[in-house]
């Protein structure tokens, strides 16, 4: 019999790593992955298998599916941080004004997208490769957000220039979302994308004031503190304009499609919510990432609110347009 089992076991196990062999064939093709030795291929494949049990775990947790193969699925968990996520210290973020959202009653529509609006307002999604840069794209979403709204044309600004010039923060080693809209108030504005075109790394600042596209007078925080969820954040997003805020983003590397239950609450990456709906029981927040839009659902994550989940109404930010 204990060799029945024994025999039973290495069947299975034999099975298991034939499915998971296949499922990394399927994610190579898929995600256009190539490795630069056998050796290498072999390690990825380790990894692979390892995250293939994270999300199995996360699942249980999370009590519907949400996390499954995606392109991160080579990566370690810690190479995973180091190459998407940043460190954002809470406790010494810089004060400002408090947004005063307008009231708009209790009959809000039970879905609002500003991604599809139309007019439109945000501008397709983007990709910030291996750059810890996610502090200058949830920036950039914003500027061009509230631009548009204000009445000007819409446009894909250029994020490259505040990795590169805004030297109070570290580029592909982080920032936050306040200092890059300190940034632009100081130095007049920033260039579109078409200009000042994403790399990806940090670079020397060619910034050229004449070649503003689009320019901010001020910064304010929508929402410090879990309670204003529901009393500042949602009725700011369905009243006017998309929201910067910033995340815990730790389980994301595995998130590819569903509601988002299973989170902690360190922020460490910074999106921008493009609005809210109700899917699987729960209110959510429709959160547009800065990973590609073959990450998630075409870019997007559902996000359960009032319930600070990832911690997303830790700090949220918007800013003024500034008039011609």
């Amino acid at each position: 019999m204990r060799t029945l089992l024994v025999i039973i076991a290495c069947i299975a196990a034999v099975a298991l790593a034939n499915e998971a062999g296949a499922q990394f064939k399927a994610f190579e093709a898929k995600f256009n992955k190539h490795y630069a030795s056998a050796a290498e291929r072999a390690v990825r494949f380790g990894i692979f298998q390892n995250n293939l049990v994270r999300t199995e775990k996360l699942n249980a947790r999370n009590g519907s599916p949400a996390f499954g193969v995606t392109k991160f699925m080579d990566l370690t968990p810690e190479e995973f941080q180091a190459a998407y996520l940043i460190d954002i210290d809470v406790n010494n973020l810089p004060d400002a004004p408090k947004y005063e959202v307008p009231q708009v009653g209790t009959s809000l529509p039970v879905t609002w997208d500003w991604y599809n609006h139309t007019p439109s307002c945000m501008t397709p999604i983007k990709n910030q490769e291996q750059c810890g840069s996610c502090w200058a794209f949830s920036a950039t979403e914003q500027v061009e957000s509230i631009w548009a709204l204000a009445g000007n044309t819409l446009v894909s600004l250029g994020p490259q220039q505040i990795v590169d010039c805004d030297k109070a923060c570290d580029g592909c080693g982080g920032g936050t979302t306040q200092q890059a809209f300190e940034y632009l108030i100081q130095c007049g504005g920033q260039e579109p994308e078409s200009d000042y075109p994403y790399t990806g790394v940090n670079g020397k600042c060619t910034f050229n004031s004449a070649d503003v596209a689009a320019s901010i007078s001020a910064w304010k925080y929508v929402s410090k503190a879990a309670g204003d969820e529901n009393t500042t954040m949602l009725p700011f997003v369905y009243s006017t304009a998309p929201l910067s805020v910033c995340v815990d983003a730790a389980t994301w590397q595995y998130y590819n499609g569903g509601v988002l239950k299973t989170c902690g609450d360190q922020l460490d990456h910074c999106v921008q919510i493009a609005g809210y709906t109700y899917m699987d029981s729960t209110d959510v927040w429709i959160v547009r990432n800065s990973w590609g839009a073959d990450w998630g659902v075409d870019g997007f994550i559902f996000v359960p609110r009032n319930r600070n989940m990832c911690g997303i109404a830790t700090c949220a930010t918007t800013v003024t347009a500034k008039s011609k």
